[in-house]
């Protein structure tokens, strides 16, 4: 045989060796330890076990037990946080919102004002009644009016140029 038939032959059995420790040796060294949902420690321990029962007949046993129980989100919470998307922030006077802002690198929001002034007016003032007083393309007033019509109050919206609220101010 040519030396050259016989490096092709010798480079053959060197993979086909190489396949066999593989598929024989290696991965049936593995097979026993298959992958396992992971955990920090012992699922099954009696103590383990028995201090989760433990605390489970605590818990229930007290009505005043610190337990992280879900609550519905107030008025203001659902104004922040599913209207605005968490994109405003809020500053507050005596509970009663004063001045709803855009964030810094966040999107601005289109925003109704009849449905706003429908369904959040009351976080922002005391008012009865509302009109808007002064509409343009970047700056919108509304009049926040008392059961006799005198003023209470003025809500001050600021637009960017494609509509989408910047700034809401309550004076």
């Amino acid at each position: 045989m040519t030396q050259k038939n016989i490096t092709i032959l010798s480079m053959c059995a060197v993979v086909l060796g190489a396949v066999f420790v593989n598929e024989v040796i290696v991965k049936t060294g593995r097979s026993d330890q298959d992958r396992a949902v992971a955990s920090f420690g012992e699922r099954f321990e009696p103590n383990q076990i028995k201090w989760e029962h433990e605390l489970a007949q605590t818990v229930s046993k007290d009505a005043k037990a610190k337990t992280l129980l879900g609550s519905k989100p107030n008025l203001q919470d659902r104004l922040l946080f599913e209207v605005f998307e968490g994109r405003y922030e809020a500053k507050l006077e005596q509970g009663q919102i004063q001045k709803i802002s855009l964030l810094q690198n966040q999107a601005p929001l289109e925003l109704k004002t009849e449905s706003f002034m429908n369904e959040y007016g009351t976080l922002l003032k005391t008012y009865d009644s509302y009109a808007v007083t002064n509409v343009d393309a970047r700056n919108e007033s509304v009049q926040l009016k008392n059961k006799a019509g005198d003023s209470v109050g003025l809500l001050k919206i600021e637009r960017d140029d494609q509509g989408r609220v910047l700034n809401i101010e309550i004076q």
